[in-house]
């Protein structure tokens, strides 16, 4: 099964549908010429949809965690109060699936039961997923970058021998520190 040609189906399909489509830098090379390329500023998406594998979810909550539309508030500086993000779709193509709700054989009927859904406005039931930012502030002071990650972050003190102590602070706020050797 090619994720590309059944993207491409999937992207056919949506359009005959009077749907805009987006599609990210990367796929667009191989995607029909009237898809329009997707900009983290696109604020008008009103959904996603991930053909793939866990792996393909957890880049697109990538590439939203990294654009900074969805990072920052615009009316403060000071805050950072993520935007929240398009809800998102995942098609499962891969062998083993965890995120990915949905077969790809399935496509056509799911989000023709969503896009009617919208314009009855009816509720559709949804899982949420957590996005998380780490950062990595190191006992001499200095930060790491900030890390975007959904639902779980795993922390690996790496080659060094002892016990690893970490504090954990949600929102600015200590909640634990863990001490372990693993």
């Amino acid at each position: 099964r090619d994720v590309a040609a059944k993207s491409n189906e999937m992207i056919e399909w949506l359009m005959s549908k009077g749907l805009e489509v987006y599609v990210e830098t990367d796929a667009a090379a191989s995607a029909p010429a009237n898809c329009k390329l997707w900009q983290p500023k696109d604020s008008d998406v009103d959904f996603g949809i991930v053909v793939g594998g866990d792996g393909t979810l957890l880049h697109f909550a990538n590439l939203l965690g990294e654009a900074e539309y969805y990072r920052r508030n615009s009316e403060s500086e000071h805050h950072n109060h993520g935007r929240p993000l398009p809800p998102c779709i995942s098609f499962g193509m891969g062998s083993l699936g965890f995120m990915s709700n949905f077969q790809v054989e399935d496509y056509r009927s799911i989000l023709t039961s969503l896009v009617a859904a919208s314009e009855d406005d009816k509720e559709v039931f949804i899982t949420l997923r957590t996005r998380l930012e780490c950062v990595v502030k190191r006992k001499s002071g200095s930060i790491e970058p900030l890390f975007s990650c959904l639902n779980e972050c795993v922390i690996d003190k790496g080659q060094h021998p002892g016990l690893g102590k970490m504090g954990l602070l949600v929102d600015g706020k200590p909640v634990t520190t863990v001490q372990g050797d693993g």
